[in-house]
Protein backbone atom coordinates (compact mmCIF):
# COMPACT_ATOMS: atom_id res chain seq x y z
CA UNK A 1 0.00 0.00 0.00
CA UNK A 2 2.89 2.38 0.81
CA UNK A 3 4.51 1.54 -2.51
CA UNK A 4 1.32 2.45 -4.30
CA UNK A 5 0.98 5.77 -2.46
CA UNK A 6 4.63 6.87 -2.78
CA UNK A 7 4.32 8.45 -6.23
CA UNK A 8 1.41 10.63 -5.07
CA UNK A 9 3.61 13.08 -3.17
CA UNK A 10 5.77 14.26 -6.11
CA UNK A 11 2.77 14.20 -8.42
CA UNK A 12 0.85 16.53 -6.09
CA UNK A 13 3.83 18.86 -5.84
CA UNK A 14 4.14 18.97 -9.63
CA UNK A 15 0.44 19.75 -9.99
CA UNK A 16 0.59 22.51 -7.36
CA UNK A 17 3.69 23.96 -9.00
CA UNK A 18 1.98 23.92 -12.38
CA UNK A 19 -1.10 25.67 -10.98
CA UNK A 20 1.05 28.31 -9.28
CA UNK A 21 2.95 28.93 -12.53
CA UNK A 22 -0.30 29.37 -14.43
CA UNK A 23 -1.68 31.77 -11.80
CA UNK A 24 1.55 33.78 -11.71
CA UNK A 25 1.66 34.10 -15.50
CA UNK A 26 -1.99 35.13 -15.55
CA UNK A 27 -1.39 37.78 -12.88
CA UNK A 28 1.63 39.18 -14.75
CA UNK A 29 -0.35 39.21 -17.99
CA UNK A 30 -3.28 41.07 -16.40
CA UNK A 31 -0.99 43.63 -14.74
CA UNK A 32 0.80 44.23 -18.06
CA UNK A 33 -2.51 44.68 -19.89
CA UNK A 34 -3.77 47.14 -17.27
CA UNK A 35 -0.52 49.11 -17.45
CA UNK A 36 -0.62 49.21 -21.27
CA UNK A 37 -4.24 50.36 -21.29
CA UNK A 38 -3.54 53.05 -18.71
CA UNK A 39 -0.48 54.28 -20.59
CA UNK A 40 -2.40 54.43 -23.88
CA UNK A 41 -5.22 56.38 -22.21
CA UNK A 42 -2.77 58.89 -20.70
CA UNK A 43 -1.05 59.39 -24.06
CA UNK A 44 -4.37 59.96 -25.79
CA UNK A 45 -5.53 62.43 -23.14
CA UNK A 46 -2.24 64.32 -23.44
CA UNK A 47 -2.54 64.48 -27.24
CA UNK A 48 -6.16 65.64 -27.08
CA UNK A 49 -5.24 68.32 -24.51
CA UNK A 50 -2.46 69.66 -26.73
CA UNK A 51 -4.76 69.76 -29.76
CA UNK A 52 -7.49 71.44 -27.74
CA UNK A 53 -5.08 74.09 -26.43
CA UNK A 54 -3.82 74.79 -29.94
CA UNK A 55 -7.38 75.11 -31.25
CA UNK A 56 -8.33 77.47 -28.42
CA UNK A 57 -5.29 79.69 -29.04
CA UNK A 58 -6.13 79.88 -32.73
CA UNK A 59 -9.77 80.69 -32.02
CA UNK A 60 -8.70 83.45 -29.63
CA UNK A 61 -6.61 85.02 -32.41
CA UNK A 62 -9.49 84.79 -34.87
CA UNK A 63 -11.89 86.34 -32.36
CA UNK A 64 -9.47 89.21 -31.79
CA UNK A 65 -9.25 89.79 -35.53
CA UNK A 66 -13.04 89.76 -35.82
CA UNK A 67 -13.21 92.33 -33.02
CA UNK A 68 -10.82 94.59 -34.94
CA UNK A 69 -12.94 94.39 -38.07
CA UNK A 70 -16.15 94.97 -36.16
CA UNK A 71 -14.57 98.12 -34.76
CA UNK A 72 -13.45 99.02 -38.26
CA UNK A 73 -16.99 98.70 -39.58
CA UNK A 74 -18.51 100.70 -36.71
CA UNK A 75 -16.06 103.58 -36.94
CA UNK A 76 -16.02 103.65 -40.73
CA UNK A 77 -19.80 103.99 -40.77
CA UNK A 78 -19.47 107.07 -38.53
CA UNK A 79 -16.71 108.68 -40.60
CA UNK A 80 -17.36 107.28 -44.07
CA UNK A 81 -17.33 110.79 -45.55
CA UNK A 82 -13.81 111.25 -44.22
CA UNK A 83 -12.02 107.99 -45.02
CA UNK A 84 -12.26 104.34 -46.01
CA UNK A 85 -9.91 101.56 -45.01
CA UNK A 86 -9.58 98.43 -47.09
CA UNK A 87 -7.52 95.32 -46.31
CA UNK A 88 -5.93 93.32 -49.10
CA UNK A 89 -2.80 91.32 -49.92
CA UNK A 90 0.25 93.32 -50.99
CA UNK A 91 0.63 91.44 -54.27
CA UNK A 92 -3.01 92.09 -55.30
CA UNK A 93 -3.71 95.76 -54.64
CA UNK A 94 -1.75 98.23 -56.79
CA UNK A 95 -1.97 102.03 -57.04
CA UNK A 96 -4.45 103.03 -59.71
CA UNK A 97 -5.22 106.37 -61.37
CA UNK A 98 -8.13 108.30 -59.94
CA UNK A 99 -11.32 107.31 -61.77
CA UNK A 100 -13.19 110.01 -63.61
CA UNK A 101 -15.85 111.75 -61.61
CA UNK A 102 -14.15 111.23 -58.25
CA UNK A 103 -13.62 114.79 -57.19
CA UNK A 104 -13.61 114.17 -53.46
CA UNK A 105 -11.05 111.36 -53.33
CA UNK A 106 -7.37 111.05 -54.08
CA UNK A 107 -5.90 107.88 -55.51
CA UNK A 108 -7.32 104.84 -53.76
CA UNK A 109 -4.68 102.77 -52.07
CA UNK A 110 -1.56 104.73 -52.99
CA UNK A 111 -0.06 104.11 -49.59
CA UNK A 112 1.32 100.59 -49.28
CA UNK A 113 3.18 98.60 -46.68
CA UNK A 114 6.91 98.95 -47.15
CA UNK A 115 8.44 95.48 -47.57
CA UNK A 116 11.68 94.65 -45.85
CA UNK A 117 11.20 97.02 -42.94
CA UNK A 118 13.38 96.26 -39.95
CA UNK A 119 10.75 96.93 -37.32
CA UNK A 120 7.05 97.51 -36.92
CA UNK A 121 6.20 101.20 -36.68
CA UNK A 122 3.40 103.65 -37.27
CA UNK A 123 4.11 106.53 -39.70
CA UNK A 124 2.19 109.78 -39.92
CA UNK A 125 2.79 111.20 -43.40
CA UNK A 126 -0.04 113.71 -43.50
CA UNK A 127 -3.33 114.47 -41.80
CA UNK A 128 -5.53 111.48 -42.24
CA UNK A 129 -2.73 109.36 -43.70
CA UNK A 130 -1.58 106.31 -41.73
CA UNK A 131 0.79 103.60 -42.79
CA UNK A 132 2.02 100.47 -41.00
CA UNK A 133 5.20 98.70 -42.05
CA UNK A 134 5.98 95.14 -41.04
CA UNK A 135 8.10 92.09 -41.69
CA UNK A 136 4.89 90.35 -42.76
CA UNK A 137 3.93 90.63 -46.39
CA UNK A 138 0.58 88.96 -45.73
CA UNK A 139 -1.25 92.14 -44.75
CA UNK A 140 -1.42 95.60 -46.27
CA UNK A 141 -3.34 98.51 -44.79
CA UNK A 142 -4.53 101.00 -47.38
CA UNK A 143 -6.04 104.38 -46.59
CA UNK A 144 -8.00 107.04 -48.40
CA UNK A 145 -6.12 110.27 -47.80
CA UNK A 146 -7.94 113.50 -47.06
CA UNK A 147 -6.77 116.74 -48.55
CA UNK A 148 -6.33 118.27 -45.14
CA UNK A 149 -9.32 120.52 -45.34
CA UNK A 150 -13.06 120.42 -45.78
CA UNK A 151 -15.21 117.41 -44.98
CA UNK A 152 -12.44 114.93 -45.81
CA UNK A 153 -10.00 116.27 -43.23
CA UNK A 154 -8.86 113.46 -40.90
CA UNK A 155 -7.16 114.28 -37.64
CA UNK A 156 -4.98 112.05 -35.51
CA UNK A 157 -7.74 111.42 -32.96
CA UNK A 158 -10.00 110.10 -35.77
CA UNK A 159 -7.72 107.10 -36.40
CA UNK A 160 -9.60 103.82 -36.48
CA UNK A 161 -6.94 102.06 -34.39
CA UNK A 162 -4.49 103.11 -31.72
CA UNK A 163 -0.79 102.37 -32.08
CA UNK A 164 -1.03 99.36 -29.75
CA UNK A 165 -4.05 98.02 -31.67
CA UNK A 166 -2.22 98.30 -34.97
CA UNK A 167 0.77 96.48 -33.53
CA UNK A 168 -1.51 93.72 -32.24
CA UNK A 169 -3.25 93.54 -35.60
CA UNK A 170 0.09 93.23 -37.35
CA UNK A 171 1.16 90.41 -35.03
CA UNK A 172 -2.04 88.56 -35.85
CA UNK A 173 -1.36 88.77 -39.56
CA UNK A 174 1.86 86.81 -39.17
CA UNK A 175 -0.21 83.65 -38.81
CA UNK A 176 -1.25 82.45 -42.25
CA UNK A 177 -4.59 81.04 -41.12
CA UNK A 178 -5.42 84.20 -39.20
CA UNK A 179 -4.37 86.30 -42.19
CA UNK A 180 -7.01 84.46 -44.19
CA UNK A 181 -9.58 85.38 -41.56
CA UNK A 182 -8.46 89.01 -41.76
CA UNK A 183 -8.77 88.85 -45.52
CA UNK A 184 -12.36 87.71 -45.17
CA UNK A 185 -12.99 90.47 -42.67
CA UNK A 186 -12.47 93.16 -45.27
CA UNK A 187 -15.92 92.37 -46.59
CA UNK A 188 -17.29 94.16 -43.54
CA UNK A 189 -16.59 97.38 -45.43
CA UNK A 190 -19.54 96.99 -47.77
CA UNK A 191 -19.62 97.83 -51.44
CA UNK A 192 -22.57 100.09 -50.76
CA UNK A 193 -20.47 102.31 -48.50
CA UNK A 194 -17.76 102.59 -51.14
CA UNK A 195 -20.31 103.35 -53.86
CA UNK A 196 -21.94 106.04 -51.71
CA UNK A 197 -18.56 107.57 -50.86
CA UNK A 198 -17.48 107.64 -54.52
CA UNK A 199 -20.76 109.00 -55.84
CA UNK A 200 -22.10 105.70 -57.10
CA UNK A 201 -18.99 104.82 -59.11
CA UNK A 202 -17.51 101.36 -59.55
CA UNK A 203 -15.12 99.73 -57.12
CA UNK A 204 -11.46 100.59 -57.53
CA UNK A 205 -9.61 97.90 -59.44
CA UNK A 206 -8.16 95.21 -57.21
CA UNK A 207 -10.19 96.16 -54.14
CA UNK A 208 -13.35 94.25 -53.20
CA UNK A 209 -13.72 93.25 -56.84
CA UNK A 210 -12.96 89.56 -56.54
CA UNK A 211 -9.33 89.64 -57.71
CA UNK A 212 -8.17 86.88 -55.39
CA UNK A 213 -10.44 88.13 -52.62
CA UNK A 214 -13.66 86.49 -51.33
CA UNK A 215 -16.87 88.20 -52.41
CA UNK A 216 -19.92 88.91 -50.28
CA UNK A 217 -21.41 85.49 -51.10
CA UNK A 218 -18.41 83.61 -49.71
CA UNK A 219 -18.37 85.81 -46.62
CA UNK A 220 -22.08 85.23 -46.07
CA UNK A 221 -21.62 81.46 -46.44
CA UNK A 222 -18.73 81.52 -43.98
CA UNK A 223 -20.67 83.51 -41.38
CA UNK A 224 -23.29 80.73 -41.30
CA UNK A 225 -20.72 78.47 -39.66
CA UNK A 226 -20.81 80.91 -36.72
CA UNK A 227 -24.54 81.69 -36.67
CA UNK A 228 -25.74 78.16 -37.45
CA UNK A 229 -28.11 79.49 -40.10
CA UNK A 230 -29.34 76.88 -42.62
CA UNK A 231 -31.49 78.69 -45.19
CA UNK A 232 -31.74 75.85 -47.73
CA UNK A 233 -34.32 73.19 -46.86
CA UNK A 234 -35.12 69.90 -48.59
CA UNK A 235 -38.77 69.77 -49.69
CA UNK A 236 -38.84 65.96 -49.37
CA UNK A 237 -37.46 65.61 -45.84
CA UNK A 238 -36.72 67.86 -42.88
CA UNK A 239 -33.00 68.33 -43.45
CA UNK A 240 -31.58 71.83 -43.90
CA UNK A 241 -28.22 73.02 -45.22
CA UNK A 242 -25.95 76.06 -45.06
CA UNK A 243 -24.96 75.92 -48.73
CA UNK A 244 -27.03 75.58 -51.88
CA UNK A 245 -24.51 73.08 -53.28
CA UNK A 246 -24.96 70.90 -50.18
CA UNK A 247 -28.71 70.81 -50.78
CA UNK A 248 -28.09 69.93 -54.43
CA UNK A 249 -25.89 66.98 -53.41
CA UNK A 250 -28.48 65.87 -50.83
CA UNK A 251 -31.28 65.83 -53.42
CA UNK A 252 -29.42 63.04 -55.22
CA UNK A 253 -30.18 60.75 -52.27
CA UNK A 254 -33.87 61.11 -53.18
CA UNK A 255 -33.48 60.98 -56.97
CA UNK A 256 -30.87 58.20 -56.93
CA UNK A 257 -28.69 60.15 -59.34
CA UNK A 258 -25.01 59.15 -59.29
CA UNK A 259 -23.14 61.30 -61.80
CA UNK A 260 -19.61 60.40 -60.62
CA UNK A 261 -18.28 57.04 -61.87
CA UNK A 262 -15.09 55.13 -61.06
CA UNK A 263 -13.01 54.49 -64.19
CA UNK A 264 -11.53 51.31 -62.66
CA UNK A 265 -14.75 49.55 -61.64
CA UNK A 266 -18.49 49.89 -62.22
CA UNK A 267 -19.33 51.77 -59.03
CA UNK A 268 -20.98 55.18 -59.20
CA UNK A 269 -21.35 57.90 -56.57
CA UNK A 270 -23.62 60.86 -55.87
CA UNK A 271 -20.79 63.10 -54.64
CA UNK A 272 -17.30 63.75 -55.98
CA UNK A 273 -15.89 63.47 -52.44
CA UNK A 274 -17.26 59.92 -52.19
CA UNK A 275 -15.57 59.01 -55.47
CA UNK A 276 -12.29 60.47 -54.19
CA UNK A 277 -12.48 58.31 -51.06
CA UNK A 278 -13.40 55.24 -53.12
CA UNK A 279 -10.37 55.68 -55.37
CA UNK A 280 -8.17 55.01 -52.34
CA UNK A 281 -9.42 51.41 -52.36
CA UNK A 282 -7.69 51.03 -55.73
CA UNK A 283 -4.55 53.04 -54.92
CA UNK A 284 -4.19 51.70 -51.37
CA UNK A 285 -3.68 55.24 -50.08
CA UNK A 286 -4.31 55.67 -46.35
CA UNK A 287 -3.51 59.29 -45.49
CA UNK A 288 -4.98 59.29 -41.97
CA UNK A 289 -2.69 57.82 -39.28
CA UNK A 290 -3.37 57.04 -35.63
CA UNK A 291 -0.79 58.73 -33.39
CA UNK A 292 -1.34 56.09 -30.69
CA UNK A 293 -0.58 53.02 -32.83
CA UNK A 294 0.64 52.16 -36.33
CA UNK A 295 -2.76 51.82 -38.00
CA UNK A 296 -3.65 53.98 -40.99
CA UNK A 297 -7.04 54.73 -42.58
CA UNK A 298 -8.40 55.90 -45.92
CA UNK A 299 -11.13 58.07 -44.34
CA UNK A 300 -10.99 60.60 -41.52
CA UNK A 301 -14.25 59.17 -40.12
CA UNK A 302 -12.62 55.74 -39.82
CA UNK A 303 -9.73 57.27 -37.88
CA UNK A 304 -12.19 59.10 -35.62
CA UNK A 305 -14.01 55.84 -34.83
CA UNK A 306 -10.70 54.06 -34.26
CA UNK A 307 -9.55 56.69 -31.74
CA UNK A 308 -12.48 55.69 -29.55
CA UNK A 309 -10.85 52.28 -29.07
CA UNK A 310 -8.05 54.13 -27.27
CA UNK A 311 -10.21 56.62 -25.36
CA UNK A 312 -12.98 54.06 -24.60
CA UNK A 313 -15.49 56.73 -25.61
CA UNK A 314 -18.97 55.45 -26.45
CA UNK A 315 -21.12 58.44 -27.40
CA UNK A 316 -24.04 56.50 -28.91
CA UNK A 317 -26.56 55.07 -26.44
CA UNK A 318 -29.54 52.77 -26.87
CA UNK A 319 -32.58 54.38 -25.22
CA UNK A 320 -34.18 50.98 -24.58
CA UNK A 321 -31.43 49.09 -22.72
CA UNK A 322 -28.86 51.84 -21.97
CA UNK A 323 -26.05 50.05 -23.84
CA UNK A 324 -23.48 52.39 -25.36
CA UNK A 325 -21.55 52.12 -28.61
CA UNK A 326 -18.52 53.81 -30.17
CA UNK A 327 -20.06 54.01 -33.66
CA UNK A 328 -23.54 55.01 -34.84
CA UNK A 329 -23.57 52.04 -37.25
CA UNK A 330 -23.12 49.65 -34.31
CA UNK A 331 -26.05 51.28 -32.51
CA UNK A 332 -28.18 50.94 -35.66
CA UNK A 333 -27.39 47.21 -35.85
CA UNK A 334 -28.04 46.80 -32.12
CA UNK A 335 -31.50 48.39 -32.43
CA UNK A 336 -32.48 45.44 -34.63
CA UNK A 337 -32.23 43.18 -31.57
CA UNK A 338 -35.16 45.17 -30.12
CA UNK A 339 -37.16 45.55 -33.33
CA UNK A 340 -36.45 42.02 -34.58
CA UNK A 341 -35.54 43.39 -38.00
CA UNK A 342 -33.39 41.09 -40.15
CA UNK A 343 -32.95 42.82 -43.51
CA UNK A 344 -30.35 40.43 -44.95
CA UNK A 345 -31.80 37.20 -46.40
CA UNK A 346 -30.09 34.09 -47.71
CA UNK A 347 -31.35 33.32 -51.23
CA UNK A 348 -30.63 29.60 -50.77
CA UNK A 349 -32.54 29.01 -47.54
CA UNK A 350 -35.05 30.84 -45.36
CA UNK A 351 -32.58 32.27 -42.85
CA UNK A 352 -32.34 36.02 -42.31
CA UNK A 353 -29.67 38.07 -40.56
CA UNK A 354 -29.26 41.45 -38.88
CA UNK A 355 -25.79 42.08 -40.32
CA UNK A 356 -24.49 41.80 -43.86
CA UNK A 357 -21.29 40.25 -42.47
CA UNK A 358 -23.35 37.50 -40.78
CA UNK A 359 -25.02 36.70 -44.10
CA UNK A 360 -21.62 36.58 -45.79
CA UNK A 361 -20.35 34.09 -43.20
CA UNK A 362 -23.52 32.03 -43.50
CA UNK A 363 -23.14 31.73 -47.29
CA UNK A 364 -19.93 29.77 -46.68
CA UNK A 365 -22.02 26.97 -45.15
CA UNK A 366 -23.59 26.55 -48.60
CA UNK A 367 -20.43 26.99 -50.64
CA UNK A 368 -18.18 25.04 -48.26
CA UNK A 369 -15.60 27.81 -48.48
CA UNK A 370 -13.06 27.86 -45.64
CA UNK A 371 -10.65 30.71 -46.38
CA UNK A 372 -8.92 30.73 -42.98
CA UNK A 373 -6.27 28.02 -42.46
CA UNK A 374 -4.17 27.08 -39.45
CA UNK A 375 -0.44 27.30 -40.21
CA UNK A 376 0.37 24.63 -37.62
CA UNK A 377 -2.06 21.92 -38.75
CA UNK A 378 -4.25 21.14 -41.74
CA UNK A 379 -7.52 22.47 -40.31
CA UNK A 380 -9.40 25.22 -42.13
CA UNK A 381 -12.21 27.48 -40.94
CA UNK A 382 -15.00 29.53 -42.47
CA UNK A 383 -14.60 32.37 -39.96
CA UNK A 384 -11.53 34.20 -38.72
CA UNK A 385 -12.89 34.09 -35.14
CA UNK A 386 -13.00 30.29 -35.29
CA UNK A 387 -9.37 30.20 -36.42
CA UNK A 388 -8.39 32.54 -33.59
CA UNK A 389 -10.05 30.26 -31.03
CA UNK A 390 -8.47 27.18 -32.61
CA UNK A 391 -4.97 28.68 -32.37
CA UNK A 392 -5.34 28.62 -28.59
CA UNK A 393 -5.28 24.81 -28.72
CA UNK A 394 -1.71 25.11 -30.01
CA UNK A 395 -0.57 27.95 -27.76
CA UNK A 396 -2.39 26.70 -24.65
CA UNK A 397 -3.72 30.20 -24.05
CA UNK A 398 -6.76 30.42 -21.79
CA UNK A 399 -7.56 34.11 -21.34
CA UNK A 400 -10.94 33.68 -19.65
CA UNK A 401 -10.78 32.94 -15.91
CA UNK A 402 -13.49 31.99 -13.44
CA UNK A 403 -13.42 34.41 -10.47
CA UNK A 404 -14.88 31.76 -8.15
CA UNK A 405 -12.39 28.97 -8.82
CA UNK A 406 -9.02 28.56 -10.56
CA UNK A 407 -10.34 27.21 -13.84
CA UNK A 408 -9.49 29.01 -17.06
CA UNK A 409 -11.02 28.71 -20.53
CA UNK A 410 -10.00 29.40 -24.10
CA UNK A 411 -13.44 30.75 -25.07
CA UNK A 412 -15.75 33.24 -23.37
CA UNK A 413 -18.73 30.99 -24.15
CA UNK A 414 -17.10 28.14 -22.22
CA UNK A 415 -16.60 30.41 -19.20
CA UNK A 416 -20.24 31.52 -19.41
CA UNK A 417 -21.43 27.90 -19.41
CA UNK A 418 -19.05 27.04 -16.56
CA UNK A 419 -20.42 29.87 -14.39
CA UNK A 420 -23.78 28.09 -14.44
CA UNK A 421 -22.23 25.29 -12.37
CA UNK A 422 -21.74 27.87 -9.60
CA UNK A 423 -25.07 29.66 -10.01
CA UNK A 424 -27.10 26.51 -10.72
CA UNK A 425 -28.73 28.22 -13.68
CA UNK A 426 -30.29 25.94 -16.29
CA UNK A 427 -31.83 28.24 -18.91
CA UNK A 428 -32.69 25.57 -21.50
CA UNK A 429 -35.93 23.68 -20.84
CA UNK A 430 -37.49 20.75 -22.62
CA UNK A 431 -41.05 21.63 -23.65
CA UNK A 432 -42.09 17.96 -23.56
CA UNK A 433 -40.91 17.14 -20.05
CA UNK A 434 -39.73 19.03 -16.98
CA UNK A 435 -35.99 18.62 -17.48
CA UNK A 436 -33.74 21.66 -17.77
CA UNK A 437 -30.16 21.96 -19.05
CA UNK A 438 -27.17 24.28 -18.77
CA UNK A 439 -26.21 23.95 -22.44
CA UNK A 440 -28.30 24.23 -25.57
CA UNK A 441 -26.38 21.26 -27.01
CA UNK A 442 -27.52 19.12 -24.07
CA UNK A 443 -31.13 20.10 -24.69
CA UNK A 444 -30.72 19.32 -28.38
CA UNK A 445 -29.35 15.85 -27.58
CA UNK A 446 -32.13 15.28 -25.05
CA UNK A 447 -34.83 16.14 -27.61
CA UNK A 448 -33.71 13.14 -29.65
CA UNK A 449 -34.91 10.86 -26.85
CA UNK A 450 -38.40 12.15 -27.63
CA UNK A 451 -38.09 12.17 -31.41
CA UNK A 452 -36.07 8.90 -31.57
CA UNK A 453 -33.76 10.61 -34.03
CA UNK A 454 -30.33 9.01 -34.43
CA UNK A 455 -28.31 11.09 -36.87
CA UNK A 456 -24.90 9.53 -36.10
CA UNK A 457 -24.16 6.24 -37.87
CA UNK A 458 -21.29 3.76 -37.60
CA UNK A 459 -19.94 3.11 -41.11
CA UNK A 460 -18.69 -0.35 -40.12
CA UNK A 461 -21.80 -1.95 -38.63
CA UNK A 462 -24.57 0.49 -39.59
CA UNK A 463 -25.63 1.09 -35.96
CA UNK A 464 -27.00 4.54 -35.31
CA UNK A 465 -26.70 6.82 -32.26
CA UNK A 466 -28.39 9.95 -30.96
CA UNK A 467 -25.14 11.66 -29.89
CA UNK A 468 -21.68 11.91 -31.39
CA UNK A 469 -20.12 10.93 -28.03
CA UNK A 470 -22.01 7.61 -28.07
CA UNK A 471 -20.77 6.94 -31.60
CA UNK A 472 -17.21 7.73 -30.49
CA UNK A 473 -17.45 5.22 -27.63
CA UNK A 474 -18.96 2.62 -29.95
CA UNK A 475 -16.09 2.96 -32.43
CA UNK A 476 -13.74 1.64 -29.74
CA UNK A 477 -15.43 -1.77 -30.03
CA UNK A 478 -14.10 -1.90 -33.60
CA UNK A 479 -10.68 -0.37 -32.96
CA UNK A 480 -10.06 -2.17 -29.65
CA UNK A 481 -9.04 1.08 -27.99
CA UNK A 482 -9.28 1.06 -24.18
CA UNK A 483 -8.14 4.42 -22.86
CA UNK A 484 -9.26 3.93 -19.23
CA UNK A 485 -6.83 1.98 -16.98
CA UNK A 486 -7.18 0.71 -13.43
CA UNK A 487 -4.28 1.92 -11.23
CA UNK A 488 -4.64 -1.13 -8.97
CA UNK A 489 -4.30 -3.80 -11.65
CA UNK A 490 -3.50 -4.11 -15.33
CA UNK A 491 -7.04 -4.13 -16.65
CA UNK A 492 -8.16 -1.51 -19.19
CA UNK A 493 -11.61 -0.40 -20.31
CA UNK A 494 -13.19 1.36 -23.27
CA UNK A 495 -15.55 3.53 -21.19
CA UNK A 496 -15.17 5.41 -17.92
CA UNK A 497 -18.38 3.84 -16.59
CA UNK A 498 -16.90 0.34 -17.03
CA UNK A 499 -13.77 1.36 -15.12
CA UNK A 500 -15.91 2.86 -12.36
CA UNK A 501 -17.78 -0.43 -11.97
CA UNK A 502 -14.49 -2.36 -11.92
CA UNK A 503 -13.02 -0.20 -9.14
CA UNK A 504 -15.71 -1.46 -6.79
CA UNK A 505 -14.12 -4.95 -6.97
CA UNK A 506 -11.05 -3.64 -5.13
CA UNK A 507 -11.78 -3.60 -1.37
CA UNK A 508 -11.22 -0.29 0.39
CA UNK A 509 -10.96 1.67 -2.87
CA UNK A 510 -13.22 4.50 -3.82
CA UNK A 511 -14.96 4.09 -7.17
CA UNK A 512 -13.61 7.51 -8.13
CA UNK A 513 -10.06 6.20 -8.58
CA UNK A 514 -10.19 6.48 -12.34
CA UNK A 515 -7.15 6.84 -14.55
CA UNK A 516 -7.49 7.92 -18.15
CA UNK A 517 -4.54 6.59 -20.10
Amino acid sequence: MLLNMSPCGPTLEVQLSSIMDVLAKAAVSEISQLFSKGLATLRLQNTLSLKENKALRMRMKVMRSELFFLRLQTRSNASCAASLFALARADICKPEAKPQGDEDCDDFGDRRTQRGATSDSLHVDAPGSYQMSSHSEELTILSVHGKGEGPLALHSHDALFTVSELEALNSLSADHSVAKSLERGEQLVHREELAAHRGGGKDPPGVLSGQGLPDNTNMTNHMRTHTGEKPYGCNQCKKRFKLKDSLKSHMRTHSGEKPYSCDQCVKRFSQSSHLKIHMRTHSGEKPYRCDQCVKRFSQSSDLKRHMRTHSREKPYRCDQCMKRFSASSNLKIHMRTHSGEKPYRCDQCVKRFRRSSALKRHMRTHSGEKPYSCDQCVKRFSQSSHLKIHMRTHSGEKPYRCDQCVKRFSQSSHLKIHMRTHSGEKPYRCDQCSRRFRRSSHLKSHMRTHSREKPYRCDQCMKRFSTSSNLKIHMRTHSGEKPYRCDQCVKRFSTSSDLKKHMRTHPGRSPTGVTNA
